[in-house]
């Protein structure tokens, strides 16, 4: 008993050929498309066994959670491409996938996946097909007037799903112009691929990833970043230590950075977040809850596996002593300097004075930093926006000014070294606190 999950699908055996790319598909090999691990077959069917994806559909989620961040978009776009140039460079013959669509992409545990390869075909044979098929919306205008199908086709599928992943909606019938006329560069990448006419899009996917790549890289995303470990902590209780984690986590999140808020404090809000929507864990005990990651906190007798962030943000509440539980290389130290608050701010600033710490005062405090002693005084000081952020994007504001101050282009690299990029990613902390 090997005890892992594995999915059968089953497939009549009228439907002609499908043994033959069955065999073909078992032979795929990437990241992003299910492992075939073997094909039985009975006198009426065939039976495909493959890996077992926990998830939910591209349509599921933008039926939960509404369009994506542009940063999603790039992202999932790029991670799409990636597929699809795997599929299109396969030897010894190509291989289109031509049903490209919401309900065909999985995310699972955040990262893109791509299924149901019923009408899939090598390019070579593409010619042939006597009966089409595609989802209206998506599929490109050639798969409905006969004329030929190739490596474009899947193109401008990929076109309609970026359209879709930013406005919840399948590709009105108009002109590719439309959608190309916005002032972002993302806007034209997705008119070129909704081209009409084949000859007027993207030639390869190729070059569909190259935009992407360069597009993602002049933002600040996931992309060059290592692991990166915050701690937010608070002096005393009520100081917001909560809504600063939850704001840091969901503003990296909109920048493209795959980032996990750890809740590390009894408080329970995660769990209540997750009550009032309605949502449930996923198989490594997180909740993904408007486009964000939360895992609550479980105990210590739980142990539960992690995938892999980018950025991870601990809520420690208000424990200082649990910054020395793990090595992070950011601590953010919220304070208050009001008359009964400056002895806690005091004492919790002294323990962690020889740590990355930064001090974060609370704007409702009127007075100066002055207020400590010399020897705190020296440390970094930062004064915090009202919190909770009003809703007239002052969270935006308030971390894009400190984001836009470090010239974060200059930490944006293809070094693959983690400690390099560790240590760039620390730079950028550093210089923004």
């Amino acid at each position: 008993m090997l005890d892992e999950n594995r999915a059968i699908k089953r497939v009549p055996r009228s439907e002609a050929g499908y043994g033959c790319e069955a065999e073909l598909l078992k032979k795929l090999r990437h990241p992003g498309i299910p492992i075939i691990y073997d094909l039985e077959a009975d006198s009426n069917y065939y039976y495909l066994i493959e890996e077992y994806l926990d998830g939910e559909s591209l349509h599921a989620l933008i039926q939960r959670e509404g369009c994506l961040t542009k940063a999603s978009q790039i992202q999932w776009g790029i991670e799409l491409c990636r597929i699809i140039n795997y599929l299109h460079s396969f030897e010894p013959i190509p291989i289109l996938y031509l049903d490209l669509q919401p309900a065909n992409i999985l995310i699972s545990h955040g990262t893109l996946k791509l299924i149901d390869f019923d009408q899939s075909v090598l390019a070579s044979a593409a010619g042939e097909m006597r009966m089409r098929y595609g989802t209206r919306g998506f599929a490109a205008p050639e798969q409905y007037s006969g004329e030929s199908l190739d490596e474009r086709t899947d193109i401008y599928a990929i076109g309609a799903l970026l359209y879709y992943m930013g406005t919840g909606q399948s590709v009105p019938d108009m002109d590719s112009a439309a959608f190309s006329a916005g002032s972002d560069r993302l806007s034209v990448i997705v008119g070129r691929c909704l081209e009409r006419k084949k000859e007027a899009r993207y030639q390869n996917v190729r070059d569909v990833l190259k935009d992407l790549n360069e597009l993602g890289a002049g933002a600040f995303t996931k992309k060059g970043m290592s692991l990166l470990r915050i701690a937010v902590v608070g002096s005393r209780h009520g100081i917001g230590v909560t809504h600063m984690a939850f704001s840091l986590v969901s503003y990296l999140t909109e920048q493209g950075v795959n980032c996990l808020y750890r809740e590390k404090n009894e408080t329970g809000a995660v769990r209540k977040i997750a009550a009032r929507r309605d949502r449930v864990p996923d198989t490594y005990g997180i909740y993904h809850i408007d486009n964000m990651a939360m895992k609550p906190d479980y105990g210590y007798c739980v142990r539960l596996d992690e995938p892999d962030f980018d950025a991870v943000v601990d809520d420690l509440g208000v424990g200082i002593e649990k910054t020395a539980d793990e090595e992070y290389d950011l601590i953010l130290l919220l304070c208050g300097t009001k008359d009964w608050e400056v002895e806690d701010s005091i004492a919790s600033a002294r323990f962690l004075a020889r740590k990355n710490v930064r001090i974060l005062l609370s704007c409702s405090s009127r007075v100066s930093e002055a207020v400590f002693p010399v020897e705190i005084n020296r440390m970094r000081f930062f004064r915090t926006p009202c919190m909770p952020f009003p809703p007239d994007g002052s969270q935006a504001s308030f971390f894009a000014e400190l984001l836009h101050k470090t010239g974060v282009e200059t930490y944006l690299c293809g070094n693959n070294d983690k400690k390099t990029m560790r240590q760039k990613a620390w730079d950028f902390f550093r210089g923004i606190f």
